[in-house]
Protein backbone atom coordinates (compact mmCIF):
# COMPACT_ATOMS: atom_id res chain seq x y z
CA UNK A 1 0.00 0.00 0.00
CA UNK A 2 2.81 2.41 0.89
CA UNK A 3 4.44 1.78 -2.52
CA UNK A 4 1.20 2.58 -4.37
CA UNK A 5 0.58 5.73 -2.31
CA UNK A 6 4.16 6.89 -2.93
CA UNK A 7 3.79 6.38 -6.70
CA UNK A 8 0.44 8.17 -6.67
CA UNK A 9 2.00 11.10 -4.78
CA UNK A 10 4.86 11.35 -7.28
CA UNK A 11 2.38 11.35 -10.17
CA UNK A 12 0.32 14.01 -8.40
CA UNK A 13 3.32 16.31 -7.90
CA UNK A 14 4.47 15.78 -11.51
CA UNK A 15 1.04 16.79 -12.79
CA UNK A 16 0.90 19.86 -10.55
CA UNK A 17 4.28 21.02 -11.89
CA UNK A 18 3.11 20.52 -15.48
CA UNK A 19 -0.06 22.51 -14.88
CA UNK A 20 1.81 25.32 -13.06
CA UNK A 21 4.67 25.75 -15.53
CA UNK A 22 2.81 25.11 -18.79
CA UNK A 23 1.14 28.52 -19.00
CA UNK A 24 -1.25 28.57 -21.97
CA UNK A 25 -2.02 32.27 -21.76
CA UNK A 26 -5.69 32.11 -20.81
CA UNK A 27 -7.14 31.61 -17.33
CA UNK A 28 -10.23 29.69 -18.45
CA UNK A 29 -8.11 27.49 -20.70
CA UNK A 30 -5.76 26.57 -17.84
CA UNK A 31 -8.67 25.84 -15.49
CA UNK A 32 -10.38 23.63 -18.07
CA UNK A 33 -7.25 21.51 -18.52
CA UNK A 34 -6.82 21.40 -14.74
CA UNK A 35 -10.34 19.96 -14.39
CA UNK A 36 -9.53 17.52 -17.18
CA UNK A 37 -6.50 16.40 -15.20
CA UNK A 38 -8.49 16.14 -11.94
CA UNK A 39 -10.98 13.75 -13.56
CA UNK A 40 -8.12 11.53 -14.75
CA UNK A 41 -6.43 11.68 -11.37
CA UNK A 42 -9.60 10.52 -9.59
CA UNK A 43 -9.78 7.53 -11.95
CA UNK A 44 -6.08 6.92 -11.25
CA UNK A 45 -6.74 7.00 -7.50
CA UNK A 46 -9.44 4.33 -7.78
CA UNK A 47 -7.28 2.28 -10.13
CA UNK A 48 -4.17 2.20 -7.93
CA UNK A 49 -5.57 2.50 -4.40
CA UNK A 50 -9.22 1.46 -4.18
CA UNK A 51 -9.61 -1.28 -6.80
CA UNK A 52 -8.20 -4.70 -5.93
CA UNK A 53 -8.52 -6.50 -9.26
CA UNK A 54 -6.01 -6.38 -12.10
CA UNK A 55 -7.73 -4.21 -14.70
CA UNK A 56 -5.47 -3.32 -17.66
CA UNK A 57 -8.44 -1.65 -19.37
CA UNK A 58 -8.35 1.25 -16.91
CA UNK A 59 -4.59 1.55 -17.45
CA UNK A 60 -5.22 1.91 -21.19
CA UNK A 61 -8.02 4.41 -20.55
CA UNK A 62 -5.71 6.51 -18.36
CA UNK A 63 -2.78 6.38 -20.78
CA UNK A 64 -5.04 7.44 -23.63
CA UNK A 65 -6.59 10.28 -21.64
CA UNK A 66 -3.25 11.48 -20.35
CA UNK A 67 -1.45 11.47 -23.72
CA UNK A 68 -4.25 12.36 -26.17
CA UNK A 69 -6.55 14.58 -24.09
CA UNK A 70 -4.08 16.33 -21.80
CA UNK A 71 -0.37 16.36 -22.68
CA UNK A 72 -0.56 16.50 -26.48
CA UNK A 73 -3.26 19.21 -26.77
CA UNK A 74 -1.54 21.34 -24.11
CA UNK A 75 1.76 21.09 -25.97
CA UNK A 76 0.10 21.74 -29.32
CA UNK A 77 -1.65 24.85 -27.98
CA UNK A 78 1.61 25.94 -26.32
CA UNK A 79 3.41 25.72 -29.69
CA UNK A 80 0.46 27.33 -31.47
CA UNK A 81 -0.49 24.60 -33.96
CA UNK A 82 -2.78 21.59 -34.22
CA UNK A 83 -1.50 18.72 -36.40
CA UNK A 84 -4.69 18.53 -38.47
CA UNK A 85 -4.43 22.24 -39.53
CA UNK A 86 -7.53 23.17 -37.48
CA UNK A 87 -7.10 26.66 -35.90
CA UNK A 88 -6.84 27.02 -32.11
CA UNK A 89 -10.07 28.53 -30.76
CA UNK A 90 -9.96 29.02 -26.99
CA UNK A 91 -13.71 28.89 -26.38
CA UNK A 92 -14.05 25.59 -28.26
CA UNK A 93 -11.12 24.07 -26.37
CA UNK A 94 -12.69 25.02 -23.03
CA UNK A 95 -16.00 23.52 -24.16
CA UNK A 96 -14.31 20.28 -25.23
CA UNK A 97 -12.52 19.97 -21.90
CA UNK A 98 -15.91 20.28 -20.22
CA UNK A 99 -17.19 17.44 -22.43
CA UNK A 100 -14.18 15.31 -21.45
CA UNK A 101 -14.83 16.02 -17.76
CA UNK A 102 -18.44 14.78 -18.13
CA UNK A 103 -17.31 11.72 -20.11
CA UNK A 104 -14.63 10.72 -17.57
CA UNK A 105 -17.00 11.21 -14.63
CA UNK A 106 -19.76 9.13 -16.19
CA UNK A 107 -17.34 6.38 -17.17
CA UNK A 108 -15.89 6.12 -13.66
CA UNK A 109 -19.33 6.02 -11.98
CA UNK A 110 -20.71 3.47 -14.46
CA UNK A 111 -17.60 1.27 -14.23
CA UNK A 112 -17.65 1.18 -10.43
CA UNK A 113 -21.38 0.43 -10.25
CA UNK A 114 -21.37 -2.29 -12.90
CA UNK A 115 -18.21 -3.89 -11.50
CA UNK A 116 -19.62 -4.14 -7.97
CA UNK A 117 -22.17 -6.66 -9.19
CA UNK A 118 -19.29 -9.05 -9.95
CA UNK A 119 -17.02 -7.97 -7.11
CA UNK A 120 -16.71 -11.35 -5.38
CA UNK A 121 -15.51 -13.01 -8.56
CA UNK A 122 -12.96 -10.30 -9.35
CA UNK A 123 -11.32 -9.69 -5.97
CA UNK A 124 -8.92 -12.63 -6.25
CA UNK A 125 -5.56 -12.27 -7.95
CA UNK A 126 -5.48 -12.86 -11.68
CA UNK A 127 -3.75 -15.95 -13.06
CA UNK A 128 -3.43 -17.44 -16.52
CA UNK A 129 -5.93 -20.26 -17.06
CA UNK A 130 -4.52 -23.78 -17.01
CA UNK A 131 -4.30 -25.42 -20.41
CA UNK A 132 -5.72 -28.94 -20.40
CA UNK A 133 -3.28 -31.74 -21.19
CA UNK A 134 -5.90 -34.00 -22.77
CA UNK A 135 -5.38 -34.09 -26.54
CA UNK A 136 -3.08 -31.07 -26.23
CA UNK A 137 -0.54 -32.29 -28.81
CA UNK A 138 -3.27 -32.94 -31.36
CA UNK A 139 -4.69 -29.46 -30.86
CA UNK A 140 -1.30 -27.72 -31.04
CA UNK A 141 -0.18 -29.72 -34.07
CA UNK A 142 -3.42 -28.82 -35.85
CA UNK A 143 -2.95 -25.11 -35.09
CA UNK A 144 0.63 -25.30 -36.40
CA UNK A 145 -0.44 -27.11 -39.56
CA UNK A 146 -3.22 -24.57 -40.14
CA UNK A 147 -0.73 -21.71 -39.71
CA UNK A 148 1.61 -23.26 -42.28
CA UNK A 149 -1.21 -23.84 -44.77
CA UNK A 150 -2.42 -20.24 -44.43
CA UNK A 151 1.05 -18.82 -45.04
CA UNK A 152 1.70 -21.12 -47.99
CA UNK A 153 -1.67 -20.28 -49.52
CA UNK A 154 -1.11 -16.52 -49.16
CA UNK A 155 2.62 -16.47 -49.86
CA UNK A 156 2.18 -14.06 -52.77
CA UNK A 157 0.45 -11.61 -50.41
CA UNK A 158 3.35 -11.85 -47.94
CA UNK A 159 6.00 -11.43 -50.64
CA UNK A 160 4.21 -8.42 -52.11
CA UNK A 161 3.84 -6.71 -48.74
CA UNK A 162 7.13 -7.73 -47.17
CA UNK A 163 9.56 -7.22 -50.02
CA UNK A 164 7.89 -4.58 -52.17
CA UNK A 165 5.58 -2.72 -49.76
CA UNK A 166 2.48 -3.48 -51.84
CA UNK A 167 4.19 -2.42 -55.07
CA UNK A 168 4.83 -5.92 -56.38
CA UNK A 169 3.02 -8.17 -58.78
CA UNK A 170 -0.47 -8.47 -57.28
CA UNK A 171 -3.04 -6.18 -55.69
CA UNK A 172 -5.61 -7.18 -53.11
CA UNK A 173 -8.96 -5.59 -52.34
CA UNK A 174 -9.41 -3.86 -48.99
CA UNK A 175 -11.87 -6.51 -47.73
CA UNK A 176 -9.69 -9.44 -48.77
CA UNK A 177 -6.60 -7.82 -47.29
CA UNK A 178 -8.46 -7.21 -44.01
CA UNK A 179 -9.60 -10.84 -43.72
CA UNK A 180 -6.12 -12.17 -44.50
CA UNK A 181 -4.23 -9.85 -42.12
CA UNK A 182 -6.65 -9.75 -39.19
CA UNK A 183 -8.26 -13.21 -39.12
CA UNK A 184 -5.91 -15.65 -40.89
CA UNK A 185 -2.50 -14.18 -40.03
CA UNK A 186 -3.44 -14.11 -36.34
CA UNK A 187 -3.49 -17.93 -36.15
CA UNK A 188 0.32 -18.23 -35.61
CA UNK A 189 -0.07 -15.79 -32.71
CA UNK A 190 -2.67 -17.83 -30.82
CA UNK A 191 -0.77 -21.02 -31.66
CA UNK A 192 2.50 -19.64 -30.30
CA UNK A 193 0.81 -18.30 -27.16
CA UNK A 194 -0.97 -21.64 -26.66
CA UNK A 195 2.33 -23.51 -26.86
CA UNK A 196 4.47 -21.16 -24.78
CA UNK A 197 1.92 -20.94 -21.93
CA UNK A 198 1.68 -24.72 -21.87
CA UNK A 199 5.46 -24.98 -21.61
CA UNK A 200 5.54 -22.39 -18.83
CA UNK A 201 2.89 -24.24 -16.86
CA UNK A 202 4.33 -27.73 -17.34
CA UNK A 203 8.03 -27.10 -17.95
CA UNK A 204 9.75 -30.50 -18.15
CA UNK A 205 6.80 -32.44 -16.76
CA UNK A 206 5.25 -33.24 -20.12
CA UNK A 207 6.85 -36.24 -21.76
CA UNK A 208 6.99 -34.62 -25.19
CA UNK A 209 7.91 -31.10 -24.09
CA UNK A 210 10.79 -30.98 -26.58
CA UNK A 211 8.35 -31.52 -29.43
CA UNK A 212 6.14 -28.74 -28.03
CA UNK A 213 9.20 -26.45 -27.83
CA UNK A 214 10.02 -27.20 -31.46
CA UNK A 215 6.48 -26.31 -32.53
CA UNK A 216 6.57 -23.11 -30.47
CA UNK A 217 9.79 -22.03 -32.21
CA UNK A 218 8.23 -22.73 -35.60
CA UNK A 219 5.08 -20.78 -34.66
CA UNK A 220 7.20 -17.87 -33.43
CA UNK A 221 8.98 -17.77 -36.79
CA UNK A 222 5.64 -17.78 -38.62
CA UNK A 223 4.31 -15.08 -36.31
CA UNK A 224 7.29 -12.81 -36.99
CA UNK A 225 6.85 -13.48 -40.69
CA UNK A 226 3.24 -12.27 -40.82
CA UNK A 227 3.24 -9.74 -37.94
CA UNK A 228 6.21 -7.45 -38.41
CA UNK A 229 6.56 -3.70 -39.00
CA UNK A 230 6.77 -4.21 -42.76
CA UNK A 231 3.52 -6.17 -42.92
CA UNK A 232 1.34 -4.83 -40.09
CA UNK A 233 0.64 -1.45 -38.53
CA UNK A 234 1.61 -0.67 -34.96
CA UNK A 235 -2.01 -0.84 -33.75
CA UNK A 236 -1.82 -4.53 -34.68
CA UNK A 237 1.73 -5.31 -33.55
CA UNK A 238 1.67 -3.47 -30.22
CA UNK A 239 -1.29 -5.31 -28.63
CA UNK A 240 0.10 -8.67 -29.79
CA UNK A 241 3.55 -8.09 -28.27
CA UNK A 242 2.20 -6.80 -24.96
CA UNK A 243 -0.32 -9.67 -24.77
CA UNK A 244 2.53 -12.15 -25.19
CA UNK A 245 4.50 -10.46 -22.40
CA UNK A 246 1.49 -10.59 -20.06
CA UNK A 247 0.98 -14.32 -20.60
CA UNK A 248 4.66 -15.28 -20.45
CA UNK A 249 5.45 -13.37 -17.24
CA UNK A 250 2.02 -12.67 -15.68
CA UNK A 251 3.39 -12.18 -12.16
CA UNK A 252 5.28 -9.10 -13.32
CA UNK A 253 2.43 -7.56 -15.31
CA UNK A 254 -0.64 -8.44 -13.24
CA UNK A 255 -0.31 -5.39 -11.00
CA UNK A 256 -2.09 -2.23 -12.08
CA UNK A 257 0.79 0.12 -11.32
CA UNK A 258 3.35 -1.98 -13.22
CA UNK A 259 1.13 -2.40 -16.24
CA UNK A 260 0.25 1.30 -16.25
CA UNK A 261 3.87 2.45 -16.35
CA UNK A 262 4.86 -0.21 -18.87
CA UNK A 263 2.02 0.81 -21.19
CA UNK A 264 2.87 4.49 -20.83
CA UNK A 265 6.52 3.81 -21.67
CA UNK A 266 5.48 1.69 -24.66
CA UNK A 267 3.30 4.49 -26.04
CA UNK A 268 5.85 7.27 -25.47
CA UNK A 269 8.99 5.46 -26.67
CA UNK A 270 8.17 2.10 -28.27
CA UNK A 271 5.37 3.03 -30.65
CA UNK A 272 7.13 6.04 -32.25
CA UNK A 273 10.13 3.86 -33.05
CA UNK A 274 7.96 1.11 -34.51
CA UNK A 275 6.16 3.70 -36.64
CA UNK A 276 9.42 4.36 -38.50
CA UNK A 277 8.99 0.96 -40.12
CA UNK A 278 5.19 0.73 -40.25
CA UNK A 279 4.92 4.06 -42.08
CA UNK A 280 7.88 3.44 -44.34
CA UNK A 281 7.23 3.55 -48.08
CA UNK A 282 9.92 0.98 -48.79
CA UNK A 283 10.03 -2.76 -48.44
CA UNK A 284 12.86 -4.94 -47.16
CA UNK A 285 14.66 -4.85 -50.53
CA UNK A 286 15.10 -1.07 -50.45
CA UNK A 287 15.79 -1.13 -46.70
CA UNK A 288 18.71 -3.51 -47.24
CA UNK A 289 20.05 -1.43 -50.11
CA UNK A 290 19.71 1.84 -48.14
CA UNK A 291 20.12 0.93 -44.45
CA UNK A 292 21.59 4.30 -43.46
CA UNK A 293 18.33 6.04 -44.35
CA UNK A 294 16.60 4.20 -41.50
CA UNK A 295 19.49 4.75 -39.09
CA UNK A 296 19.42 8.49 -39.80
CA UNK A 297 15.66 8.59 -39.26
CA UNK A 298 15.96 6.80 -35.91
CA UNK A 299 18.79 9.08 -34.78
CA UNK A 300 16.85 12.22 -35.73
CA UNK A 301 13.64 11.12 -34.00
CA UNK A 302 12.40 13.76 -31.58
CA UNK A 303 9.98 12.08 -29.18
CA UNK A 304 8.58 15.40 -27.94
CA UNK A 305 7.79 16.55 -31.46
CA UNK A 306 5.80 13.33 -31.93
CA UNK A 307 3.08 15.20 -30.03
CA UNK A 308 2.79 17.58 -32.98
CA UNK A 309 2.25 14.83 -35.56
CA UNK A 310 -0.97 13.25 -36.78
CA UNK A 311 -0.37 10.37 -34.37
CA UNK A 312 -1.74 12.78 -31.76
CA UNK A 313 -4.52 14.46 -33.74
CA UNK A 314 -7.37 12.96 -31.67
CA UNK A 315 -8.11 16.09 -29.66
CA UNK A 316 -8.03 18.47 -32.63
CA UNK A 317 -10.20 16.10 -34.69
CA UNK A 318 -12.90 16.34 -32.01
CA UNK A 319 -12.72 20.12 -32.29
CA UNK A 320 -13.12 19.84 -36.06
CA UNK A 321 -16.09 17.51 -35.52
CA UNK A 322 -17.68 20.04 -33.16
CA UNK A 323 -17.38 22.70 -35.88
CA UNK A 324 -18.87 20.29 -38.41
CA UNK A 325 -21.83 19.72 -36.07
CA UNK A 326 -22.29 23.48 -35.65
CA UNK A 327 -22.45 23.85 -39.44
CA UNK A 328 -24.50 20.79 -40.44
CA UNK A 329 -26.01 19.45 -37.21
CA UNK A 330 -25.83 15.94 -35.77
CA UNK A 331 -26.53 13.00 -38.09
CA UNK A 332 -28.95 11.21 -35.69
CA UNK A 333 -27.12 7.90 -35.56
CA UNK A 334 -26.20 7.71 -39.24
CA UNK A 335 -22.45 7.50 -38.59
CA UNK A 336 -22.98 5.07 -35.71
CA UNK A 337 -25.11 2.85 -37.92
CA UNK A 338 -22.41 2.79 -40.58
CA UNK A 339 -19.77 1.85 -37.99
CA UNK A 340 -21.80 -0.95 -36.38
CA UNK A 341 -22.69 -2.37 -39.81
CA UNK A 342 -19.14 -2.12 -41.14
CA UNK A 343 -19.38 -5.65 -42.56
CA UNK A 344 -22.13 -4.69 -45.04
CA UNK A 345 -20.44 -4.03 -48.42
CA UNK A 346 -21.13 -0.81 -50.31
CA UNK A 347 -22.27 -2.88 -53.28
CA UNK A 348 -25.35 -3.82 -51.21
CA UNK A 349 -25.62 -0.54 -49.26
CA UNK A 350 -25.02 2.09 -51.91
CA UNK A 351 -25.55 5.10 -49.62
CA UNK A 352 -23.53 3.67 -46.73
CA UNK A 353 -21.98 6.54 -44.71
CA UNK A 354 -18.25 7.14 -45.08
CA UNK A 355 -16.09 6.70 -41.97
CA UNK A 356 -16.32 9.62 -39.57
CA UNK A 357 -12.58 10.22 -39.81
CA UNK A 358 -12.88 10.54 -43.57
CA UNK A 359 -15.93 12.81 -43.27
CA UNK A 360 -14.14 15.21 -40.93
CA UNK A 361 -10.95 14.93 -42.97
CA UNK A 362 -12.87 16.10 -46.04
CA UNK A 363 -14.22 19.02 -43.99
CA UNK A 364 -10.67 19.99 -43.03
CA UNK A 365 -9.50 19.70 -46.64
CA UNK A 366 -12.30 21.97 -47.84
CA UNK A 367 -11.81 24.62 -45.16
CA UNK A 368 -8.31 24.45 -43.65
CA UNK A 369 -5.91 23.19 -46.33
CA UNK A 370 -5.57 19.67 -44.91
CA UNK A 371 -3.71 17.48 -47.40
CA UNK A 372 -5.68 14.21 -47.02
CA UNK A 373 -8.82 12.86 -45.36
CA UNK A 374 -7.71 9.54 -43.86
CA UNK A 375 -7.87 10.70 -40.23
CA UNK A 376 -8.73 9.16 -36.88
CA UNK A 377 -11.84 10.19 -35.01
CA UNK A 378 -12.11 9.44 -31.28
CA UNK A 379 -14.97 7.56 -29.67
CA UNK A 380 -16.10 10.75 -27.91
CA UNK A 381 -16.33 12.46 -31.28
CA UNK A 382 -18.25 9.52 -32.81
CA UNK A 383 -20.85 9.97 -30.09
CA UNK A 384 -21.14 13.72 -30.55
CA UNK A 385 -21.73 13.57 -34.30
CA UNK A 386 -24.29 10.75 -34.01
CA UNK A 387 -26.22 11.59 -30.83
CA UNK A 388 -25.01 15.00 -29.65
CA UNK A 389 -24.63 15.77 -25.95
CA UNK A 390 -26.70 12.68 -25.03
CA UNK A 391 -23.72 10.55 -26.10
CA UNK A 392 -21.66 11.97 -23.21
CA UNK A 393 -23.90 9.91 -20.92
CA UNK A 394 -24.67 6.90 -23.14
CA UNK A 395 -21.27 6.07 -24.66
CA UNK A 396 -19.26 5.99 -21.38
CA UNK A 397 -21.86 3.65 -19.83
CA UNK A 398 -21.73 1.29 -22.81
CA UNK A 399 -17.92 1.40 -22.72
CA UNK A 400 -17.92 0.64 -18.98
CA UNK A 401 -20.23 -2.33 -19.59
CA UNK A 402 -17.90 -3.71 -22.29
CA UNK A 403 -14.86 -3.23 -20.04
CA UNK A 404 -16.50 -5.13 -17.17
CA UNK A 405 -17.54 -7.88 -19.60
CA UNK A 406 -13.96 -8.23 -20.78
CA UNK A 407 -12.84 -8.19 -17.14
CA UNK A 408 -15.10 -11.20 -16.54
CA UNK A 409 -13.55 -12.96 -19.54
CA UNK A 410 -10.10 -12.15 -18.17
CA UNK A 411 -10.94 -13.81 -14.84
CA UNK A 412 -12.56 -16.86 -16.47
CA UNK A 413 -10.98 -20.32 -16.69
CA UNK A 414 -11.07 -20.24 -20.49
CA UNK A 415 -7.61 -19.55 -21.93
CA UNK A 416 -8.94 -18.19 -25.22
CA UNK A 417 -11.35 -15.81 -23.48
CA UNK A 418 -8.43 -14.53 -21.44
CA UNK A 419 -6.39 -13.87 -24.58
CA UNK A 420 -9.26 -11.91 -26.16
CA UNK A 421 -9.69 -9.90 -22.94
CA UNK A 422 -6.02 -8.97 -22.50
CA UNK A 423 -5.69 -8.12 -26.20
CA UNK A 424 -8.81 -5.92 -25.94
CA UNK A 425 -7.38 -4.10 -22.93
CA UNK A 426 -4.42 -2.86 -24.97
CA UNK A 427 -6.37 -2.37 -28.18
CA UNK A 428 -8.76 -0.15 -26.20
CA UNK A 429 -6.35 2.75 -26.78
CA UNK A 430 -6.96 2.48 -30.52
CA UNK A 431 -10.72 2.10 -30.03
CA UNK A 432 -10.76 5.30 -28.00
CA UNK A 433 -8.64 7.04 -30.64
CA UNK A 434 -10.89 5.80 -33.47
CA UNK A 435 -12.33 5.85 -35.85
CA UNK A 436 -15.05 3.48 -34.66
CA UNK A 437 -15.64 1.71 -37.98
CA UNK A 438 -11.97 0.76 -38.42
CA UNK A 439 -11.57 -0.18 -34.75
CA UNK A 440 -14.59 -2.49 -34.81
CA UNK A 441 -13.65 -4.15 -38.09
CA UNK A 442 -10.04 -4.75 -37.03
CA UNK A 443 -10.99 -6.11 -33.59
CA UNK A 444 -13.72 -8.32 -35.05
CA UNK A 445 -11.22 -9.84 -37.47
CA UNK A 446 -8.80 -10.50 -34.62
CA UNK A 447 -11.59 -11.96 -32.46
CA UNK A 448 -12.44 -14.43 -35.22
CA UNK A 449 -8.82 -15.57 -35.51
CA UNK A 450 -8.01 -15.65 -31.78
CA UNK A 451 -11.25 -17.11 -30.45
CA UNK A 452 -13.79 -18.41 -32.98
CA UNK A 453 -11.43 -20.34 -35.28
CA UNK A 454 -9.44 -22.12 -32.50
CA UNK A 455 -12.56 -22.87 -30.43
CA UNK A 456 -14.41 -24.15 -33.48
CA UNK A 457 -11.41 -26.22 -34.55
CA UNK A 458 -10.97 -27.74 -31.09
CA UNK A 459 -14.70 -28.51 -30.88
CA UNK A 460 -14.59 -30.44 -34.17
CA UNK A 461 -11.41 -32.28 -33.17
CA UNK A 462 -12.97 -33.19 -29.82
CA UNK A 463 -16.04 -34.62 -31.54
CA UNK A 464 -13.88 -36.61 -33.96
CA UNK A 465 -11.73 -38.02 -31.15
CA UNK A 466 -14.83 -38.84 -29.10
CA UNK A 467 -16.40 -40.61 -32.07
CA UNK A 468 -13.27 -42.72 -32.56
CA UNK A 469 -13.27 -43.77 -28.91
CA UNK A 470 -16.91 -44.84 -29.08
CA UNK A 471 -16.32 -46.71 -32.32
Amino acid sequence: MFYRILCLSIIFLAHVLIILFCELGDFHLNISFLLNWVSLFVILYFHLIRDKEFSPYISSYLVFGYLFFLVSPMYQIYTGVFPNTYPIKINEVVKLNFYILIWNTNFLIAYQIIKKRKKKKLDRGWEVANIQKDNYLIYLTTLTALSLLIILFFQDFIIDKLLYHNNGFQKYSVVKSLIIRKSFFIIPFIGFLYSIVFLRQNRNQHEKWKFVLLLSILLLFLLILVKNPMLAKRNAIGPLIITIFVFIIPKWFNKNIRFLFFLLLSMVVGFPLVSIFTHSKHGIVETILKPFDFLKEIASRDLLRELLTLHYDAYSNILATMEYINSYGIVLGEQLQGSLLFFVPRSLWTDKPVKTGKLIGKHLMDNYNMEFDNLSNPLLSEGLISLGAFSLFLFPVVLAFLVVKMLQWQYSKDFFKQVVAIYFSIYLIFILRGDLSSSLSFFTGTFIGVYLIPKGLFFLLGKILQFKKVK
